[in-house]
Parts: structure tokens; C-alpha cells; sequence
């Protein structure tokens, strides 16, 4: 997935290179980097992020969100789309709400099948394995469940 979002973002900065002054073409190349950007920082960083992995992958998320936003407005108020545009993003700003929040990598409990960005991502996820994306995030979320237990058991020792 990782490597397919690059791919569209250098495509799309192609398209907007060979045409300076479209603004909806620097949104799309904008839109593009920020996900890819916010992807591979949860994806090269550990459970826990640093300050500054949050600030960055929240930045690139943001990045995203806000182009993503503008070029709806501009969809809406134009006569003829270029793409079929369906801003499902609600559970990506909370994932950039909760990376800002917590420091912890929503690769550990979040999954593609989570939300399906333009009707095309859960597809994909599903044709490589039915269940391997939400078998991921259960294995995920029960392993941040087990670490937090473990924290709490031996704070609890600790205090005896």
C-alpha cells in the first residue's frame, strides 16, 4: 500500500508540473504526499512515536485532510469533476487527532479496512486476503491491550 500511494503521489506531481498554474492539480499532488508521508511515518516508527514522529505524521495528515477538503469545495462548485470525489475521512482525521494526542501508532490498531477512501482501498485490501486485514487489526489491538495490562501489573508490583 505503501508503495502504490508514493507511486500516485510522483504520478500526480508529474500532472501538476505540466500544469503550474492549476490549482486543483497542486491540491491532488498535495492530498497524495501527505498520505503517503503520514503512512510511511506510522509505518518506519515503533508502537510508541517520539514528538517528533507525531508532529510530522500529524502535519502530513493535516496536509492532507485540508487539500482533500479544499478540492471537495472546488468539486462542488464546479460543473464538470474530474474524479469521483467521496471525502469518507472521518475516522482518518481521528486517527491524526489520536496520533497528536497519544503518541501511539494507529498501525497497531487501525486497518485500510477501516475506511474506504474512494471505494477502491477496501476492495484492494479484501482481493489480497478476505480476513487478513481485519485479522491484523484484532492481533493489533489485542497486543496494545496485552502491553497495557502488563504496564499495569507491574506498576501494581512495584507499588507493593
Amino acid at each position: 500500500m505503501k508503495l502504490l500511494l508514493f507511486w500516485i503521489a510522483e504520478e500526480l506531481d508529474l500532472y501538476r508540473i505540466s500544469r503550474p498554474k492549476d490549482e486543483q492539480a497542486k491540491l491532488m499532488c498535495q492530498a497524495a504526499y501527505g498520505l503517503a508521508d503520514f503512512v510511511h511515518v506510522l509505518d518506519a516508527s515503533e508502537d510508541i512515536l517520539t514528538s517528533e514522529q507525531a508532529a510530522r505524521a500529524e502535519q502530513s495528515g493535516r496536509l492532507h485532510l485540508l487539500s482533500v477538503g479544499k478540492l471537495f469545495a472546488m468539486a462542488q462548485n464546479s460543473d464538470e469533476l474530474l474524479f469521483p470525489l467521496r471525502p469518507k475521512h472521518h475516522v482518518f482525521e481521528h486517527q491524526v487527532d489520536f496520533v497528536a494526542d497519544s503518541l501511539l501508532n494507529p498501525k497497531m490498531w487501525a486497518v485500510w479496512m477501516d475506511e474506504d477512501m474512494m471505494g477502491k482501498l477496501r476492495r484492494m485490501c479484501e482481493k489480497g486476503h478476505a480476513g487478513a486485514a481485519a485479522s491484523k487489526g484484532m492481533l493489533a489491538w489485542l497486543k496494545l491491550q496485552a502491553t497495557h495490562a502488563h504496564h499495569a501489573m507491574k506498576a501494581d508490583l512495584e507499588c507493593n
